[in-house]
This record gives C-alpha cells, sequence and structure tokens, in this order.
C-alpha cells in the first residue's frame, strides 16, 4: 500500500460521516486503491447511552453515528474484518476495525 494510498482512503473516509450510500461509496473507493490482501485501519463515531456522549454527537452534528453492529455490517460488504474493538476517549465512543481487503 502506498503513502498516496493510505491519505487518499483517510481523506475519503473523514468526509463520509453522511448517508449509509456514501458511506458504502467510500468503502468501495478504498477497495479500489488499496492492493488485494492490503489492511486498512478504519475508526469512526460509535453510538452511546451515556449523555454527554449524546449530547457532543447532538452538538457535533451527528444525525448519523451508527452502532458498532451497523459498521460492522456494511465493512463485511467490503473488507474481511481482521479485529475490531470500542474505546471510550473520555467524552466519545469509537469503533476501530482492522479490516483486510478481499
Amino acid at each position: 500500500m502506498t503513502v498516496n494510498s493510505v491519505l487518499r482512503s483517510v481523506q475519503l473516509w473523514s468526509e463520509c460521516n453522511t448517508s449509509i450510500e456514501d458511506c458504502r461509496r467510500a468503502l468501495a473507493e478504498i477497495v479500489r486503491v488499496v492492493k488485494p490482501n492490503a489492511k486498512a485501519l478504519i475508526m469512526e463515531d460509535t453510538e452511546s447511552t451515556r449523555l454527554v456522549t449524546r449530547t457532543m454527537h447532538n452538538l457535533d452534528q451527528g444525525a448519523f453515528i451508527r452502532s458498532k453492529a451497523e459498521w460492522t455490517s456494511m465493512m463485511e460488504e467490503f473488507f474481511t474484518i481482521e479485529y475490531s474493538w470500542t474505546f471510550d476517549s473520555g467524552v466519545c465512543f469509537y469503533s476501530g476495525f482492522v479490516l483486510r481487503r478481499k
């Protein structure tokens, strides 16, 4: 995987916190730019029931914050998930995925 591939993928993904269709287009583009069997790391906001997290998402206009299960389902359409986890940044929760291109 080249640096340009990584940078293009990261930039593309950071702009797709919108509709499911936009996220699927972004994932398809990431698949296009990485070599077969290459790995990708994606981290994304994850839903939480914690009041401070929900407030932060609302202030950030996080209308498309999804559950880890929703992210997993979407990513499995394009990648093999080698490892995933959820972590607390202190305010928000994030899910991370180490993905391998199929």
